[in-house]
């Protein structure tokens, strides 16, 4: 059998075989509320969950607010509440100035009124009572490590059917939360693959056509 039909043959038993991409970043917008009096407008901001420029088992989680006008500390919720596959006790470093960890420890939930039960949570520490000043208006970021941790990690819906709530102020205050999510996944290795196989067909063919003499 010529040996360029050998190659091609590689080529899709590696890609067919090539393991399936990890979600590299998950963006959960919120677009629910549980606000008393209902809060507007919708999107009130979203949270960005990725690994990019970070070490294995380590994400970064950023949270921007954009229908929301503020941050608040008002007793029915925190800046960010989520939970995480498996429960396990998370390494959370590099928090932005002004919030807190609340909990990073397993084997812990907590219920915020209409949002349900989270076993995470970040407090806006430098939020005045209420919606008063001091005001905090974001965006909040912070890195959490554990073995295994990923993007998808986060993608764990509550006992309301929410994956993430905070506690804002969107001309009433009291929670937001995210319904849903959307994933960024990086090239998968099969595609890699692919490259190498056309670069080594490339080669064959050109020894074939140019011989040297």
């Amino acid at each position: 059998m010529p040996r360029w039909i050998w190659v091609v043959l590689v080529i899709i038993s590696c890609g067919a075989f090539a393991p399936a991409a990890k979600a590299d970043t998950v963006t959960f917008s919120l677009t629910a509320n549980t606000c008393t009096g209902g809060c507007s407008p919708s999107p009130f901001g979203n949270v960005v969950i990725t690994t990019t420029g970070e070490p294995a088992n380590t994400v970064k989680v950023t949270e921007t607010l954009t229908g929301a006008t503020q941050f608040v500390s008002t007793g029915a919720g925190y800046a960010l509440a989520f939970s995480v596959t498996g429960n396990p006790t998370l390494t959370i470093a590099s928090l932005t100035t002004g919030f807190s960890v609340g909990n990073a420890l397993s084997g812990h939930s907590e219920s915020k009124d209409g949002a349900g039960l989270f076993e995470y949570w970040i407090a806006c520490s430098g939020c005045g009572s209420g919606a008063s000043a001091p005001i905090e208006t974001g965006p909040v970021s912070f890195t959490a490590s554990a073995s295994g941790l990923t993007p998808q990690s986060f993608e764990v819906l509550n006992n309301k059917s929410y994956y993430l709530a905070s506690d804002v102020l969107a001309t009433y205050t009291g929670n937001v939360e995210a319904t849903g999510f959307t994933t960024i996944t990086p090239e998968p290795g099969s595609l890699t693959l692919f490259g190498s196989g056309l670069i080594g067909l490339s080669l064959i063919f050109r020894r074939r056509l140019f011989p040297k003499t």
